[in-house]
């Protein structure tokens, strides 16, 4: 296997020197600043910042088949091995030519162009960093948190976070050996990195240089602005969609909503899982309250949806612990640790009022923070800041 392996390292890096070599030769350069956004859509965060940075190159090379957005470059979804071999080649063809064509790279989650060869990505990035290409990082959780430095964290609050119950999910994820992954994951995002986005609590990790706070982005022709779902809440509609039931809290929602159903309270509970993203949208669009994660830090791309179709959402994000999320945002969703699920539903339900003040209230913080518009004009401001738009040879 490890033969195996070193012969598939070698053919990818002289697919990957050919490519570029190819591309300089006989393609001409466009002019200006070119991103690559790539390269597996995780959560629809490459679709989002796909359509938020401009001018770019959108790159999936691993179709998931919750999601049919449309991007650049992709690779249709074949079966397993096929679809490996064609990654295999393909990867590093694309990658020669798009380093010849385009400026700056976002990278989002820890995969790259090239099969992971256990460096963090060091070689990819060296390559691109030595043709003068900037590249920024942009973790979305699993790719970069130690659960290791989490759980101790955790430990010393006295409280449950994602890494308490991670290991039901991925039994090795304490082990050194995964933890080791993480830690090559951020030296090479230390090393090769221009820019590293990051939840620096949420998302703890050995990252060692400066980092910018995660950030969401979301459409804001698709914001709920005018509905009338409230007008009728008999019964409250409440919706819980969970990518990974055990670390997000599904077992003591379950448990919330059977002991409030014991005590009378009548409402309609759906429970979401492995649904086609759009047909989840269409659910949030006339759900009243959103059940979100419950052992994290920041609200996800699930609660921001829930937000912008105009949910009351309950979550554990907590700005006084991530301080990396955007001023005002007490008040945009009704924050909820574990141990309070039940207790802050009854209330809502109690208090129907208070369902459509976080609704309404945000709603009108995802508009405020988190369309195309507004995180373009947060990105880019990082970007000059940083001296990081001049367009490149």
């Amino acid at each position: 296997m490890k033969l195996k392996s070193f012969v598939f390292r070698i053919i990818q890096k002289c697919l990957l020197h050919t490519s570029y070599l190819f591309c300089k030769i006989c393609i001409k350069k466009s002019n200006g600043n070119l991103w690559v956004i790539g390269v597996d859509e995780t959560a629809s965060v490459l679709h989002h910042l796909g359509q938020t940075i401009t001018p770019a190159v959108t790159v999936n090379l691993s179709k998931h088949s919750l999601y049919s957005f449309q991007y650049d470059i992709a690779i249709d979804h074949h079966p397993g091995k096929i679809h490996n071999l064609i990654r295999l080649v393909l990867g590093p063809l694309y990658l020669g030519f798009l380093a010849h064509k385009a400026t700056h790279f976002l990278y989002i989650w820890q995969t790259g162009f090239l099969n992971d060869i256990g460096d963090g990505r060091a070689y990819e990035f060296s390559f691109l960093k030595k043709r003068g290409r900037k590249v920024v990082c942009f973790f979305l959780g699993s790719d970069i948190r130690s659960h290791a430095l989490l759980l101790n964290y955790a430990n010393q609050q006295n409280r449950d976070v994602i890494s308490t119950y991670m290991n039901q999910v991925h039994p090795d994820c304490l082990s050194t050996q995964y933890d080791a992954r993480m830690r090559l994951n951020a030296a090479a995002a230390d090393k090769f990195a221009d820019i590293i986005f990051t939840a620096p609590v949420d998302q703890m990790s050995y990252i060692q240089k400066r980092t910018y706070g995660f950030f969401y982005t979301f459409p804001v022709e698709q914001i709920l602005m005018q509905t009338n779902k409230f007008e009728n809440m008999s019964p409250v509609r409440i919706v819980h969609a969970p990518s990974s039931p055990i670390i997000k809290g599904t077992p003591l929602v379950r448990a919330a909503v059977k002991a409030l159903r014991e005590e009378g309270y009548l409402f309609e509970y759906l429970e979401l899982t492995g649904m086609k993203h759009e047909l989840v949208m269409q659910e949030l669009a006339k759900a009243h309250i959103v059940l979100n994660q419950f052992y994290a830090f920041v609200p996800g791309v699930l609660g921001i949806e829930a937000m912008a179709n105009c949910c009351a959402m309950m979550c554990s994000a907590n700005p006084e612990v991530e301080d990396s999320l955007p001023a005002g945002v007490e008040q945009a969703w009704y924050r909820t640790e574990y141990w309070q699920i039940t207790d802050n539903l009854r209330y809502l339900l109690d208090n129907p009022d208070k369902i459509i003040f976080y609704a309404y209230n945000g709603r009108d913080f995802v508009k405020d923070n988190y369309t195309y518009e507004k995180a373009n004009e947060q990105f880019m401001k990082i970007m000059k800041d940083n001296n990081l738009l001049n367009s490149l040879n």
